[in-house]
């Protein structure tokens, strides 16, 4: 299925190229690569870097920008001839983008920065083997062990150092202990831990009854019952457990319908398992990750409302929702009456007439609103279409891992189909927006 996927992007990507002279828009390519445009939009432009849009201008330009040098058309000419609708509009691109103007850049010759054909990367091809993944159900445990952020500076250590750290302390730390689990089986876990503002963490230690005492110097990690995409790992952990890792995150994810389940009472991205296959040649170890399945996905219809909103524009759309996301915060802390310390803020993405990045944030308002002040001239009020959509949970820094998953839920249902137009609501606690925000994904459908 991602293969597929792959596939079709780069079939969209060839048709840029053959077809760079001609008008080109989003639909017309998602309809070439057979996605609605929402998934078209996103998914292009997770693996290319560009929005749709913003990579035909790129890719008409470069082109354009050849056949400046190369011929001695004018350059109004040139402008008509890869589709631009003036010379001003293909002057003001060009400026936009390479920061002189066609003309400075005909007389002077200057070296532009080459927008190359973007290629997708196939992953899984290659003959490379498949790594087994086997679902599993885990009872919660308990661990005790020593714990460092990964790093350089006072404090911080590479994951060789705790490892190292943990045998040296050992005898000193837990030699006392009596209430290891299975101390006969001589059994190690390692678990990658994350805080809320994206800090990572590795523990190393061993699975005990109870935390009730740790020893001072040492650090005890509860974790609850979950399940887990289970994959054994087959090499040296040092040298090569990051393909493992690469795979389930990557491939397995990417066609499966479950989704990730880090959550701040759960922030273990993944268990490492080590015991006695270790000394085999090659070695061999078990990694788990946590998932859940898409029991909460669902098809709701949602009526049409009024938002305060705010968008911001710009080529870098991880900066342009931080930003739109801050502005819309201060102000609904500012102008809302309610004293409940959550609410909600969607977020959408597209491009603008000159082809640029956006990214809209809104916050739903009621009749009540009438005694909101739109105090800032950037944030404003407008209505917004309802309509049928589905819907599923996400968390913010595994956004894309879990959108794609719903997308594949979506495409398997057996009733809806998606027909373009989504947004993401998150859910701010106390104005925090972090790396365990969570979220819920909207993409308009209807009935096949």
């Amino acid at each position: 299925m991602v293969l597929e996927k792959y596939l079709r992007i780069q079939s969209v990507l060839d048709h840029i190229d053959e077809h760079v002279e001609d008008c080109l828009d989003s639909n017309s390519l998602a309809e070439i690569g057979i996605f609605s445009k929402s998934h078209f939009f996103k998914l292009f432009t997770h693996l290319t870097g560009y929005t749709p849009m913003n990579y035909v201008l790129r890719r008409k330009l470069h082109y354009a920008a050849k056949r400046m040098i190369t011929s001695k058309e004018k350059i109004v000419d040139i402008a008509y001839h890869f589709g631009f609708e003036s010379h001003d509009v293909y002057s003001r691109a060009f400026k936009r983008v390479y920061g002189i103007s066609p003309e400075s850049y005909r007389k002077r010759r200057y070296t532009l920065p080459e927008m190359k054909k973007a290629v997708v990367e196939m992953n899984g091809g290659g003959g490379k083997a498949l790594i087994d993944v086997e679902i599993v159900d885990r009872p919660s445990m308990c661990f005790i062990g020593v714990e460092r952020p990964i790093g350089s500076g006072d404090g911080k250590a590479t994951i060789a150092q705790v490892w190292e750290l943990y045998f040296q302390r050992y005898q000193h730390l837990f030699g006392h202990l009596t209430n290891r689990v299975n101390p006969e089986e001589d059994t190690e876990y390692a678990l990658a831990v994350f805080n809320q503002d994206g800090i990572f963490s590795y523990f190393v230690g061993f699975e005990v009854e109870g935390i009730e005492h740790i020893p001072v110097g040492a650090v005890g990690r509860e974790v609850p019952a979950l399940t887990y995409a289970k994959a054994t790992h087959i090499g040296p952990p040092a040298e090569t457990l990051g393909q493992t890792l690469d795979y389930v995150y990557g491939e397995w994810f990417a066609n499966n319908s479950y989704q990730t389940a880090h959550l701040r009472e759960s922030p273990y991205s993944v268990i490492e398992h080590y015991d006695s296959r270790c000394s085999l040649t090659p070695p061999e170890m078990d990694i788990f990750v946590p998932i859940k399945p898409p029991s909460h996905n669902r098809i709701e219809n949602v009526p049409a409302f009024e938002a305060a909103y705010y968008r911001a524009v710009g080529n870098d759309v991880a900066k342009l929702k931080y930003e739109a996301i801050d502005v819309m915060i201060n102000w609904v802390e500012k102008n809302r009456h309610a004293n409940d310390s959550s609410f909600q803020l969607g977020v959408m993405y597209g491009e603008t007439n000159e082809h640029e990045s956006f990214c809209e944030v809104f916050y739903k308002i009621n009749n009540e609103s009438a005694v909101f002040e739109i105090a800032e001239i950037k944030v404003k009020v407008k209505a917004y279409a309802g309509g049928t959509y589905a819907v599923a949970p996400g968390v913010h820094h595994f956004l894309e891992k879990d959108w794609a998953a719903f997308m594949l839920w979506l495409e398997q249902h057996d009733e809806y189909r998606a027909v373009g137009g989504c947004y993401e609501e998150f859910l701010i606690e106390n104005g925090k927006f972090d790396f365990y925000t969570n979220l819920h994904f909207y993409e308009r459908v209807e009935k096949k």
